[in-house]
């Protein structure tokens, strides 16, 4: 009979080890696309400032808009809908 437990603290000590990292993995996957829509608003911002002080002209001005507007969108959908990635590391 004491092997048996033995084995079975074995067993849960194994699982514990192996299945860690799984459960790490999930909880560091926090939605950090939150803090890059943040920059890339603070970026849009101060295009804004360039534009209004005259350092940046029309043309670069829509071209860079657009280039922010497609890294937020890319961001917050890919936040929206997370691919699935693989847990385990070899």
């Amino acid at each position: 009979m004491l092997l048996w437990l033995i084995f079975a603290v074995v067993t849960a000590a194994v699982l514990v080890v192996v299945l860690r990292p799984a459960f790490a993995a999930a909880s560091r996957a926090a939605p950090g696309g939150l803090a890059d829509v943040a920059v890339y608003k603070d970026q849009l911002a101060d295009l804004d400032r360039q534009l209004a002080r005259g350092q940046v002209d029309a043309s670069e001005y829509d071209s860079l808009r657009t280039e922010i507007a497609r890294r937020i969108l890319r961001v917050s959908t890919g936040a929206a809908s997370p691919s699935p990635k693989p847990t385990a590391r070899w």
